[in-house]
Parts: structure tokens; sequence; C-alpha cells
């Protein structure tokens, strides 16, 4: 009988939403001329609210699958999740201050 294992997707989204918040507070830290400042609005709602919800996700697949004795977890995603769960609360608050900048000059 297969084993089934904890899925990897959660992990992958964590990890491509922090970079791609990354990328975007690299583009709008720079001032290139085609990335408007706006980009961080989505900086601030991508990258919280992605990694929180592939956490929550992740111990959600992994504690259902507890339920089967041939569910091989693995620990080492929910610990990769929660680092980069505190990565992207710094990443937001950089893009929190791009966004009050923005704000206080209008």
């Amino acid at each position: 009988m297969a084993r089934s294992k904890a899925s990897p997707l959660p992990v992958l989204v964590g990890v491509f939403s922090v970079f791609g918040s990354l990328l975007i507070a690299a583009v709008v830290f720079m001032r290139l001329s085609f990335a408007p400042r706006e980009l961080s609005y989505v900086g601030w709602f991508l990258t919280p609210l992605a990694v929180f919800l592939a956490l929550a996700f992740d111990f959600y697949l992994q504690r259902k699958g507890r339920a089967n004795p041939n569910f091989i977890i693995r620990p080492k995603y929910t610990s990769i999740l929660s680092v980069l769960s505190y990565a992207s609360l710094v990443l937001a608050g950089f893009h929190i201050w791009v966004v009050a900048e923005m704000l206080s000059a209008s």
C-alpha cells in the first residue's frame, strides 16, 4: 500500500508570495518608472494573507492526514511556513509604510 505524504503546495505558495512581495518591494524602493507605487497595495495584501492562509492550510492538511496511519507528516513544512510568516510581516511593514506615505502626500 502506498503511503501518502504531506503536500508541499502550501510551502510553494508561501515561498512564491514572499518572493513576489520582495520583488514588488525592491521595484517600489528603487522607484523604477514602469512600476507605480500602488503596487504596494498588492504587496500589502499578498504577503501576509497568502502566507498565513498557506500556513493554516498546511496545519489543516497535516492534522487531517494524521487520521490515516500510513500518512507521512512533514513538520519541516510547517517550520518553513512559520519562518516565512515572520518574514511576511516584515515585508508587510514596508508596504504599509509606502502606502502611508502615498496617503499622507495626497
